[in-house]
């Protein structure tokens, strides 16, 4: 169960990792590629805090935790703007 757990959080910490502050959107028209870039700066906050938090405390968290703390930080980021 513990593996389990394990993969599906180092999942979603590595699919968010790989987001890298981009998102992009294409929309192609008859003969037209239109490509859209979103920027969302909570992504590199939540990063940026829990680097931070890293450092304050002079640890290195492991990618479970790391990948939890850093969807938290974007949860608290996205509800507050």
């Amino acid at each position: 169960m513990k593996k389990l757990m394990f993969s599906a959080v180092a999942l979603v910490a590595f699919s968010f990792a790989g987001m890298a502050n981009e998102v992009k959107e294409i929309e192609t028209t008859k003969s037209k590629e239109e490509v859209v870039v979103v920027e969302d700066g909570c992504v590199q906050e939540s990063f940026d805090a829990v680097e931070a938090f890293e450092n304050s405390l002079g640890i290195k968290l492991s990618p479970s935790v790391e990948g939890m703390m850093i969807l938290m930080a974007y949860d608290l980021c996205d509800q507050n703007r």
